[in-house]
């Protein structure tokens, strides 16, 4: 049985995309697909929308991913 995170009202966050952070901090934190990835879209990390990819698998809006790694300023997860 596929669990699915609560929905969430996507009016109260922002995207998230700071030249000065530093996103390596978000390795390995659980976070919420926001849309659909195929293989991009938006994802939720302690209530701050962020853009992230997977390698190329589809997940479903509202799926639990988790951050594997960050390139600059792209953020990679994988389903969990």
């Amino acid at each position: 049985m596929e669990r699915r995170a609560p929905a969430c009202d996507r009016r109260s966050f922002k995207i998230t995309v700071k030249k000065d952070k530093d996103y390596t901090a978000l390795i390995g934190k659980i976070a919420v697909t926001d849309t659909d990835l195929s293989p991009s879209g938006t994802v939720l990390i302690d209530n701050e929308i962020y853009e992230a990819k997977t390698d190329g698998e589809f997940v479903e809006a509202g799926r639990g991913v988790k951050v594997t790694r960050v390139r600059g300023k792209k953020i990679f997860v994988k389903r969990v």
